[in-house]
């Protein structure tokens, strides 16, 4: 599977931030959709409990939709959601990448 960039270009950044001060004039990289929120627990089960601000990791997972919809607001495109519910997971924080991962991040290793 062919790994696909999810960065935001610059018009949709803009377009997705909301400023944190007046300073502010950039918006987010990648949309807030696509984080992953880790707790103590599974951290633990996953064993990166020692990795470290701005490490690369690769994930791999499989998981089930549970939600789809579609939105339309009056003249406005109209948007879809998907909720993808991860069932099963694993995390490699040790730099072992498939091209995949450089292709899709633009950054070779």
């Amino acid at each position: 599977m062919k790994l696909k960039s999810m960065r935001l270009s610059e018009k949709e950044s803009k377009k997705n931030s909301e400023p944190v001060s007046s300073d502010s004039k950039k918006g987010p990289k990648y949309p807030y959709g696509l984080r992953i929120r880790l707790e103590t627990d599974q951290i633990k089960k996953l064993g990166i409990e020692n990795c470290s601000m701005d490490d690369e990791v690769g994930i791999q997972a499989a998981g089930k939709i549970i939600s789809m919809s579609k939105n339309q607001y009056n003249d406005d495109p109209v948007s879809h959601s998907i909720e993808i519910q991860i069932e099963a997971m694993d995390i490699s924080v040790d730099g072992e990448f498939e091209k995949g991962f450089s292709e899709a991040s633009g950054k070779e290793k």
